[in-house]
C-alpha cells in the first residue's frame, strides 16, 4: 500500500467517525417514523448552524483530482466514496420517482432522521459546511451526483406537501409552536395534528411512560439558501404522572425536512 492509499484509507476512517450524524449507509429508515418517547430537549431551530468555521485541507495537488490523473478510479475504489455514492444514487432515484400519493415520505433518511444529501444538493452553505473540510479527491467524486440530485429534487419536490394534520385545539396547535424555537422567523402555513386519540409509549416492564399525538408545522424560512418550504414534525406529549394520570402537555421536536410551498409562496 503506498502512502497516497494509506492517506485516504486513515481519511475514510476518521471520516467514517466525524461524519457519523451526517451519513450513515448502515441504517436505512424505508419510512420516516415519529419516536414514540419524548426527548429531555424539548425545542429545536430548524434553520442549519451554517455559521461554523470550516477549515480548507491543503491539498498537494492544487486542486485537480489527484497527483496521477486517475479521478476515475479513485471515485470507483475507495470505499468510503462508494458508500456516499451509493445512498446518493438511491435518493436521486426516489426523488426522480415521488408522486403525490407515492408515499407518505419524499426520500428516506439515512441517519440522524435526515437525508445530508438532499440538503447538500439543494443548499449551498449545507454543501459548504459537510464538505468544507474533505480532501479534494472526495469532493469532486461527490460533487456531480450532488448536483444531479439537485436537479431532479427541484422538479419534483414542490409536489411533496403534507396532507391530512388537520385537528387540534387553539391551546394544544399553540403548544405545537413553541416545540419549535426560530419559529418566529418562518411563514407559518399550517399547525395541525393528524388524530384525535393518544398513542402510549410504553418502558420494557409494559409500563405506560407518556402518552402523545403525532403533530405537524409547515413553514418557509425566508432566510434559508434552498428556496424550498419545511415540514416540521412536532409531537404533543403528556409524561406519565402515575395512577391513571398524564401530566401537562409539551411539545417534542422530532425532525424537520423538506417540502414545497403553497401555490405563489
Amino acid at each position: 500500500m503506498n502512502s497516497k492509499q494509506i492517506k485516504y484509507t486513515l481519511f475514510a476512517i476518521v471520516s467514517t467517525i466525524v461524519f457519523a450524524g451526517y451519513a450513515s449507509a448502515q441504517i436505512t429508515i424505508n419510512i420516516p417514523k415519529i419516536p414514540k418517547l419524548p426527548k429531555p430537549d424539548k425545542t429545536k431551530q430548524v434553520v442549519d448552524n451554517t455559521n461554523s468555521t470550516s477549515g480548507k485541507t491543503e491539498d498537494p495537488n492544487d486542486g485537480r483530482p489527484n497527483s496521477n490523473g486517475n479521478s476515475g478510479d479513485f471515485c470507483s475504489n475507495d470505499m468510503m466514496v462508494g458508500v456516499y455514492m451509493k445512498d446518493i444514487e438511491t435518493t436521486r432515484k426516489q426523488a426522480e420517482e415521488y408522486k403525490p400519493g407515492l408515499r407518505d415520505y419524499y426520500v428516506q433518511d439515512f441517519s440522524d432522521r435526515q437525508n445530508i444529501y438532499l440538503k447538500a444538493s439543494l443548499s449551498p452553505s449545507r454543501r459548504k459546511e459537510w464538505l468544507g473540510t474533505w480532501p479534494t479527491d472526495i469532493v469532486n467524486c461527490i460533487t456531480p451526483a450532488l448536483d444531479k440530485l439537485g436537479e431532479v429534487a427541484k422538479k419534483t419536490l414542490p409536489t411533496y406537501t403534507p396532507k391530512g394534520y388537520a385537528l387540534g385545539t387553539p391551546a394544544e396547535l399553540k403548544i405545537l409552536r413553541s416545540g419549535v424555537n426560530d419559529l418566529d422567523q418562518a411563514t407559518v402555513f399550517k399547525v395541525g395534528m393528524s388524530s384525535p386519540n393518544w398513542l402510549i409509549s410504553k418502558d420494557s416492564y409494559n409500563f405506560p411512560t407518556a402518552r402523545y399525538r403525532y403533530g405537524l408545522i409547515w413553514a418557509k424560512y425566508p432566510g434559508l439558501d434552498d428556496g424550498f418550504c419545511r415540514i416540521i414534525y412536532v409531537n404533543l406529549v403528556q409524561d406519565y404522572a402515575g395512577g391513571g394520570t398524564y401530566g401537562a402537555s409539551y411539545a417534542n421536536f422530532i425532525k424537520s425536512e423538506f417540502a414545497g410551498c403553497p401555490l405563489g409562496k
